[in-house]
């Protein structure tokens, strides 16, 4: 096994059972969102970003294991159905 390999975490997810409110929270929630009032752009960072995650397709997020239980708490915490995938990349 390569020495520069890493292991991930891969979150394959559903949003189905949630309210489109809902939704659209988790959403910003994880991938983050920008804001404009008056002119000025407001950005506002998810998960994602700030744990230095991967989006990868439509709800397949990759995730540093180290992260894995704040995900899958994150998750649970919502009713959010969940599959996790451990990966070398």
């Amino acid at each position: 096994m390569s020495k520069d390999l890493r292991q991930y975490a891969l979150f394959l997810y559903s949003l189905s059972n949630l309210k489109q409110k809902d939704k659209v929270k988790t959403i910003r929630e994880l991938f983050g969102y920008k804001d404009n009032k008056k002119g000025k752009v407001y950005s506002h960072s998810g998960m994602l970003e700030s744990l230095e995650c991967r989006k990868l397709g439509s709800n397949v997020i990759c995730v540093p294991i180290e992260h894995t239980i704040k995900f899958s708490n994150f998750f649970n915490s919502k009713d959010i159905k969940f599959n996790i995938e451990e990966v070398w990349i």
